[in-house]
Parts: structure tokens; C-alpha cells; sequence
């Protein structure tokens, strides 16, 4: 979630709590999504750290906080393959995923925008762990080409949990 807590002067105070947010109660279109991110990097405070990613096959856009994304790959991730009968525990994350991550890591620091091309332009399943990685999901799931859009979770109640760990104040 991207929230904005109070003012100092004149200036938004910025706090994210996860990686990226992913805008989805509108669909952006890649003029749209640059608008966004030259209104960020316009600023040239603490949105200057952010970086609006746009994939024009599914109109997906996210706003990505370049230091928690550093910070990302320090965490386990556990890589689910769900497009079979049950689900099973990748050991390594598939190379589009891998791909796309290098891509908005190496990107420009000076770029607040970046038009992201998947690595297969004719299915966009690779970012669906894309996402959920960026989403700070502690399980991200994976689907097969082959898997022709079934998977083993259909009709499964999605529930997610958060719990914290409260030791000398910290969080």
C-alpha cells in the first residue's frame, strides 16, 4: 500500500508498505502510466526514488519503490509451479521472472518510467510471479505455457495472513 502521511512545509511524506503497488482499479494506457511517472519525477523529492513500470499486453502498471526493491532480494521467496494437479516447490524462479527483474534493476536510476516488454510478447503469464514478487507475496505462484491457463488452485479461497513479531518495539 502507498500511503502519504502528513506534510513537513511543503513536502508529501512518503511511506510504502510494500515494494510496489499495483494500480488496478484503472487501466493505464502507456501515455497514461508516463504521465504518472514524469509527475514523479517532476517532484524531485521522495518520489524521485519511485519508478512507474507499465506492460502494454495486459495494461498493468505499478509504482515500484527503487530502495525497497533492493531490499526485496534479501527475503525468501518460495516459487509455487501451480499449473498441474498439485502444486509444486520450483528450487529456482523461471528465467522469465528472472529476466524481468534484471530488466527494472538495471534500469536507469535517472528514468522514472519504463515501458516493460515481457519476454514472450504472446503470453503475459510471466508476470504473474513478476508481480506477486513486487507485491512482497512471501509465495509466489508460477504458471507452465503449458498449462493452457488451468491450475491446480481454481475455485481455492485465496487467504492471506500477516503476522508480526514484536521484540524490543521492533517490527
Amino acid at each position: 500500500m502507498l500511503r502519504f502521511i502528513g506534510t513537513s512545509g511543503d513536502k508529501a511524506e512518503l511511506v510504502f508498505d510494500s515494494t510496489a503497488v499495483l494500480i488496478d482499479s484503472v487501466m493505464l494506457d502507456e501515455g497514461d502510466a508516463q504521465s504518472l511517472a514524469n509527475a514523479f519525477g517532476a517532484e524531485n523529492t521522495e518520489f524521485s526514488r519511485l519508478i512507474v513500470i507499465h506492460e502494454a499486453i495486459s495494461s498493468q502498471t505499478l509504482v515500484v519503490n527503487r530502495l525497497l526493491l533492493a531490499e526485496r532480494a534479501k527475503r525468501p521467496t518460495a516459487f509455487v509451479e501451480v499449473g498441474r494437479k498439485t502444486p509444486r516447490l520450483l528450487l529456482h524462479p523461471p528465467s522469465s521472472f528472472a529476466a524481468l527483474l534484471e530488466t527494472v534493476t538495471s534500469h536507469s536510476a535517472d528514468s522514472s518510467f519504463l515501458s516493460l516488454s515481457l519476454p514472450d510478447q504472446s503470453s503475459p503469464l510471466a508476470l504473474i510471479p513478476f508481480v506477486g514478487y513486487l507485491l512482497d507475496y512471501a509465495a509466489v505462484y508460477c504458471l507452465d505455457e503449458s498449462a493452457d491457463g488451468r491450475n491446480c488452485l481454481g475455485g481455492v479461497e485465496l487467504v492471506l495472513c500477516e503476522g508480526f513479531l514484536n521484540n524490543s518495539g521492533d517490527r
